[in-house]
């Protein structure tokens, strides 16, 4: 990969040839589990003046704002959402490629590292999960403060701030990763630091947004719920999620960089890329539900855990460094198609199998039993479907109409059988 080619427009062709022979397998999967509730809770702009002070909708608007242009541009054609994903999934690797180049790595090394965020499999439910898009978005503003306080922008920086802590919580991370960025930015005592006004301001913002979380933290139901808590396991949290993504090709990558390079590796940048993966992976350390992170939550740290992989397999000989980026593109793109893209088809089975009942019968009663899910996807799978509406859906009742199509979720077979109805007319 010559300079000159990751300079021109061939290299954008190439970032988005390869998200979307990552990702493609998405485009048909149709909507699947919480999108159906977001897609309901952002028909319009409606909904705005009542997240505001919900969470953790407050902290989300940006997402859901997102849905609702979607809707309002290509109603409930899931496909289109999915093509947008992949494109912002596209842009923020292009994003990470200019931050870095901005911040002194190799264009060769950057483009690398850009090439190897598009295929990483690591944080796949972030694009192949609608209601995960705030993970892109987030993912996007972020990248947009780092490419503007790397450019001395730094009242843009503040404003696409802004706009990362309105698509999610984990942006108010940048208020850690730009010291760790700024601060080590090449040029000795000639490097250009930022005033001090831009570090009063974003404590001031940062701030402000931590005191309206600890205000709604009763309306919060993933505190409320217990999802998230401040307890001893987020270290163990931290720690197994930090070796998720690092296994296997980080681990690989060290064993080819330190083994193989015939050219000096640029320590201070691979502890800067190792810092900036451990910290974007602190916002969620406080799940309490498991021992690791869901892949959707591993989205930001993928962006310089690829930058690592690349500043260790990029001084090796040419044989064994290309070897390298073949076999993490064949066994990242193959693992998306052949183990998440069953996955994903199985987690939306539950209302494409549900649309397809609706859709052979016309409108009437039915009843669904033991639906695993939250029963608004099970009524909201009405939409999808003329004349029907989520009232004549009922969802784990026990006593129903005599008339009503009864089926059960069979977990096993991921459908629904038929139950000949016993059931007596409500009094």
């Amino acid at each position: 990969m010559k300079a000159r080619f990751t300079d021109s427009y061939w290299f954008p062709l190439l970032v988005l040839m390869l998200g979307f022979a990552s990702y493609a397998w998405v485009l048909d999967n149709g909507f699947i589990s919480d999108d159906l509730v977001i897609l309901a809770q952002s028909e319009d702009f409606a909904f705005i003046p009542d997240h505001l002070y919900t969470a953790p909708l407050a902290f989300r608007l940006l997402a859901f704002a997102w849905f609702a242009v979607m809707q309002a541009a290509f109603g409930l054609e899931a496909v289109w959402f999915y093509v947008f994903s992949i494109l912002l999934h596209c842009l923020n690797a292009l994003l990470l490629r200019s931050v870095l180049v901005r911040r002194g790595a190799d264009v060769q090394v950057a483009g690398l590292a850009a090439l190897l965020f598009v295929i990483i499999q690591n944080p796949s439910e972030a694009i192949g999960w609608l209601a995960a898009v705030n993970e892109l978005l987030v993912g996007s503003f972020l990248l947009g403060v780092l490419w503007a306080t790397h450019k001395s922008r730094y009242a843009m920086g503040l404003v696409l701030y802004l706009g990362a802590l309105f698509s999610k919580e984990a942006g108010a991370v940048a208020c850690l990763l730009l010291p760790l960025l700024l601060l080590t930015l090449p040029g000795g005592e000639g490097r250009k630091t930022p005033p001090r006004w831009f570090w009063m301001l974003l404590a001031f913002m940062t701030a402000g947004y931590v005191a309206w979380f600890v205000v709604l933290r009763e309306t919060n139901f993933l505190i409320q719920s217990r999802f998230y808590g401040l307890k001893p396991t987020a270290v163990l949290v931290l720690l197994f999620s930090l070796h998720k993504i690092a296994f296997p090709w980080i681990y690989l990558a060290l064993l080819v960089g330190f083994s193989g390079a015939r050219r000096s590796l640029h320590s201070r940048e691979v502890v800067v890329a190792a810092g900036w993966t451990a910290i974007s992976l602190s916002p969620y350390m406080f799940l309490t539900y498991d021992t690791h992170l869901p892949s959707r939550h591993l989205y930001l740290a993928a962006m310089p855990a690829s930058y690592l992989i690349a500043q260790l397999v990029w001084p090796v000989g040419n044989r064994l460094r290309w070897g390298f980026v073949i076999a993490f593109a064949v066994a990242n793109i193959g693992y998306l198609w052949l183990v998440k893209e069953p996955q994903y088809v199985a987690r939306g089975a539950t209302s494409r199998e549900l649309i397809a009942i609706l859709k052979s019968r016309p409108p009437g009663c039915v009843v669904v039993e033991k639906f695993p899910e939250n029963p608004w996807i099970a009524k909201l799978s009405s939409r999808f479907v003329p004349g029907w509406s989520p009232q004549m859906i009922l969802v784990n009742e026990g006593s129903h109409a005599a008339d009503c199509l009864v089926v059960s979720w069979d977990s096993s077979l991921k459908n629904y059988t038929v139950i000949p109805s016993t059931s007596t007319s409500k009094p």
